[in-house]
């Protein structure tokens, strides 16, 4: 990836976030660090101003597709829309590492590219069967399922650099992990395959995601009770609500 499409990638999803933000009274800004060798991303608010940190060092890795970029900077625009469930600290403003990837794929990415039918249909080209059998029972609309590959394989381009830097074996779509929680992690999970997971269901899902509402964040008090929870289950896939894929 050069700089230049370093910043054009940045500059697309910023163009489609922006008046989302905008609708909360707040303004985006992303700090573009192509010389910093950092492989991450990260996010801040101070105020009404939300900060997106993108960094060279995780465009230059070579597992990274430039659509697995995008999706990165999806997941941060997560952390400050997403809403609940919320990390405890962080000023209680940043949805947890799982919605914000959930958020990513379910709304962020879709938006970003609904309207880019050429290169969404490139996808289909390369999509897996698993993929493409999943999207083509979730969407009959060719234009949707094509997104659908799209974003999923831009899942799976950051599924493969979690592989490299963990040391684990690589996710797959067809092996979700099984493992049962007794209460929400609101930091990384310890393996790749369940952030894939979350991902895939993230494409799934076609809950209508209000993007003027933050689900259950309040101006105070405590993010984590069961009226956010409630308020939350509007906008996603939920058992409860219904769903059973997504």
């Amino acid at each position: 990836m050069t700089q230049a499409e370093f910043e054009q990638i940045i500059g697309t999803v910023y163009t489609a976030m922006q008046p989302s933000v905008a609708l909360h009274g707040a303004t985006l800004e992303v700090d573009k660090l192509w010389d910093n060798s950092t492989v991450n991303a990260n996010s801040t608010q101070s105020g009404k101003k939300w900060v997106v940190h993108m960094y060279g060092g995780l465009a230059r890795r070579p597992e990274i597709t430039h659509d697995g970029f995008a999706l990165v900077m999806c997941h941060e625009m997560g952390h400050h829309l997403g809403g609940f469930p919320f990390y405890p600290f962080l000023g209680r403003w940043a949805a947890a590492e799982g919605q914000a990837d959930y958020f990513a794929t379910e709304v962020c990415a879709k938006k970003v590219w609904g309207s880019d039918k050429v290169e969404n249909a490139k996808a289909r080209f390369d999509v897996k069967p698993f993929v493409k059998n999943g999207c083509d029972a979730k969407y009959s609309d060719p234009d949707q399922q094509n997104l659908c590959y799209r974003i999923a394989n831009a899942a799976e381009s950051l599924g493969t650099l979690l592989t490299v830097l963990t040391k684990q074996d690589a996710p797959q779509f067809d092996k979700p992990d099984s493992t049962v929680v007794s209460s929400t992690l609101p930091s990384y999970p310890p393996k790749a395959q369940c952030r894939l997971d979350t991902y895939w269901q993230g494409v799934l899902c076609t809950a209508k995601f209000d993007l003027a509402v933050i689900p259950g964040r309040r101006a105070w008090g405590i993010q984590g009770d069961i009226n956010g929870e409630k308020e939350a289950s509007k906008y996603a896939c939920t058992k409860s609500t219904g769903y059973t894929v997504g």
